[in-house]
């Protein structure tokens, strides 16, 4: 079942509705267009795809989107 999640991307408000366990990373990549944070390990092993999430740096391709619901996130674009 979808849930619509409310983040703010650099600074911009967003909404987004999708799967709760998909991640932060494919959220902001395929529906919002925020592409410098990429895909690479896919593990979370190699930085590729951090972010600042509330001002942390955490690797995008871990966390699921539904737990940046009403969040703020920094991109690399920033």
């Amino acid at each position: 079942m979808d849930v619509t999640v409310t983040i703010t991307v650099n600074g911009v408000t967003k909404r987004i509705t999708t799967d709760p366990d998909r991640s932060i990373l494919d959220a902001l990549r395929e529906d919002l267009r925020e592409t410098g944070s990429g895909l690479r390990c896919g593990e979370g092993r190699c930085g590729g795809c951090v972010v600042l999430l509330d001002g942390k740096r955490v690797l995008s391709c871990d966390i699921p989107i539904a737990k940046a619901d009403q969040r703020a996130i920094t991109t690399i674009e920033s």
